[in-house]
C-alpha cells in the first residue's frame, strides 16, 4: 500500500492544486493529456498519494493557464495561515503537535 505524503503544508499545497484545476474547468484526464501523464498519476498526486517536485508543479500551474509565481504567492500565504492557527492552538492548549 502507498505511503500518503501529508501534513498541514502538503493539505495546503493538494487543496490549492485541485481547487485551481476545478476553477480553470479542467478535469484530470484533459490535465493528464496536457501534462503527458496519467489521469491516475493527476489522482496520485491531489490525494498525496504522489509527489510532486518544483518542475512538475511549474508544468502543472502553467498547464492550467496561471501563472507560477501568483500560485506559489497564494500557496505560502495557505501555509502561513496554516501555521498561524497551529501556533495559536497549540498556544492555547498547551500542546505540541507534528506535521
Amino acid at each position: 500500500m502507498p505511503r500518503i505524503l501529508f501534513n498541514h503544508r502538503h493539505a495546503a499545497l493538494l487543496e490549492l492544486l485541485r481547487q485551481a484545476r476545478v476553477e480553470q474547468g479542467v478535469n484530470q484526464t484533459d490535465l493528464a493529456v496536457a501534462l503527458q501523464l496519467r489521469q491516475t498519476d493527476i489522482s496520485k498526486i491531489e490525494r498525496g498519494v504522489r509527489n510532486i517536485d518544483v518542475i512538475e508543479l511549474r508544468e502543472w500551474v502553467r498547464a492550467l493557464r496561471l501563472d507560477f509565481v501568483e500560485f506559489c504567492g497564494e500557496l505560502d500565504r495557505r501555509i502561513e495561515a496554516s501555521e498561524a492557527l497551529r501556533a495559536r492552538t497549540t498556544n492555547s492548549t498547551g500542546k505540541s503537535r507534528k506535521g
